[in-house]
């Protein structure tokens, strides 16, 4: 299902793909989720759903309207998403951390990310990704965004006191 069929209330969960998706094994990804979210409907644990893969395969966006999935509807997502790990590709255990320096999606672990900052590397005109977004509208409206309006930025802050330089 296009995710833009869906209003800005309906219910999020992002999922991270590390690396970034290729366009083949991104459909097939959405095909099976979208089946899913088709069976999910039929038995009511939704009125209706689906997948999309968004920035250049970074992300796996799943979006339903209805109310919140149980523990087992998210196992069996996880075990869709799951099925990819074997090609390379992690979407149930990225590094937390996601940030734009202007050359794209990058992911780090906490410790990348500091000593990124660090270094230099990432600086406050960096942006990050949001990936706790709990609806569809909240991805709309600000998925990626300046590092100074981001969670992250007091992690930025720590670091870079650590590294002994200044916010500007």
């Amino acid at each position: 299902m296009d995710l833009d069929q869906l209003a800005a209330t309906a219910l999020l969960k992002v999922y991270p793909a590390y690396p970034p998706l290729p366009a083949q094994i991104a459909g097939e990804l959405t095909t099976a989720l979208d089946k899913l979210f088709v069976q999910f409907a039929r038995e009511g644990r939704c009125l209706c759903g689906g997948a999309q893969v968004v920035t250049d395969g970074a992300f796996v966006l799943v979006a339903w309207e209805g109310h919140d999935l149980s523990g087992c509807s998210y196992d069996k997502i996880a075990k869709i998403l799951g099925r990819y790990a074997e090609s390379g590709h992690d979407l149930l255990t990225p590094p937390p951390l996601i940030i734009d320096r202007g050359r794209g999606v990058e992911w780090c672990s906490h410790g990348d990310f500091r000593a990124a900052v660090a270094s230099g590397r990432v600086s406050d005109d960096a942006y990050a990704w949001d990936t706790m977004a709990q609806t569809l509208g909240e991805w709309r409206q600000g998925a990626c965004r300046p590092l100074s309006q981001h969670w992250i930025y007091p992690l930025y802050q720590r670091a870079l006191a650590q590294a002994g330089g200044a916010a500007s």
